[in-house]
């Protein structure tokens, strides 16, 4: 089963939109910011508008990626402390 595309949880700048590729990638996410930036000061005005709306558009329809707590595995106990000093 292939893996879904998700925006990160962890490695997130804005949306976690390029970290979210990268984890699926399997790739530094630094590498995907590091082009994504590089394309829109590269390309003429127009595409780098159309590379921002895109930005926008999967910050809102791309899921966030479940966090660790969600996931549930029995050999996780959750469970809260509290420091008294």
């Amino acid at each position: 089963m292939e893996k879904p595309l998700y925006r990160s949880a962890n490695d997130r700048w804005l949306a976690g939109v390029c970290g979210g590729i990268a984890e699926y990638a399997k790739i530094p996410s630094i590498l995907v910011r590091l082009i994504f930036i590089a394309l829109c000061l590269v390309l003429l005005p127009f595409w780098t508008i159309i590379l921002i709306l895109f930005y926008i558009v999967a910050s809102f329809y791309l899921p966030e990626a479940p966090s660790r707590k969600t996931i549930e595995d029995p050999n996780v106990i959750d469970a809260e402390f509290e420091v008294k000093e």
